[in-house]
């Protein structure tokens, strides 16, 4: 939903978004009413904003542009205990955030996007891994991803992430908690980590 600086609801585009991601797991509604896999989607959202907030995580304060997001998704790692920076903007061969803690390393490709991300992110941070030597890469988005995005990464081992999921990355990229972790420490200033 967008609000004008009036707080007037100027545009729900709730339903499209909901349809967009029914589409994009396949969801059988033989199985499920519609109503009640909304409601479904509607209480996995509150609960993960729960979760977020009592680490102390915003997942909702997002940047408005690419660049900005990278910076966020590296201070917000920071946050939860990992040593993590953005590399450069030109010649980043795939990879937009390195990140180490507990002697693992992951490549991140981090997209900002309105729309599903498609294969080419996947491509992207499947070639940057070496490059990095990276155990293990990701694309992280706030959008959903396209089916062959999501078959492309199950056969190339790329592991796909919401901007949500960034308290518990280590558990998404390696399938076992985090033998350190660190309650969330917002960073000391806006300083966009190089």
């Amino acid at each position: 939903m967008k609000t004008n600086d009036y707080g007037k609801v100027t545009s729900d585009t709730t339903e499209d978004a909901l349809d967009e991601f029914f589409a994009s797991i396949d969801m059988n509604f033989s199985l499920i009413e519609r109503d009640e896999a909304v409601e479904v989607v509607f209480d996995q959202l509150n609960f993960r904003r729960q979760e977020d907030r009592s680490a102390g995580f915003d997942a909702t304060a997002l940047p408005f542009d690419g660049h900005a997001f990278e910076a966020w998704v590296a201070e917000a790692l920071i946050g939860f205990g990992w040593d993590a920076k953005v590399t450069s903007a030109s010649g980043d061969q795939g990879i937009d955030v390195v990140a180490r803690k507990g002697g693992k390393t992951v490549g991140l490709q981090c997209k900002l996007y309105s729309a599903s991300v498609g294969n080419k992110a996947v491509q992207e941070a499947h070639a940057g891994k070496a490059l990095y030597d990276a155990d293990v890469v990701g694309v992280l988005t706030n959008a959903a991803f396209t089916s062959s995005a999501r078959d492309l990464a199950q056969a190339t081992g790329v592991v796909l992430l919401s901007h949500h999921d960034i308290p518990k990355l280590f558990e998404k990229m390696f399938g076992f908690a985090d033998p350190a972790p660190a309650p969330f420490v917002p960073p000391a200033s806006n300083a966009v980590p190089h």
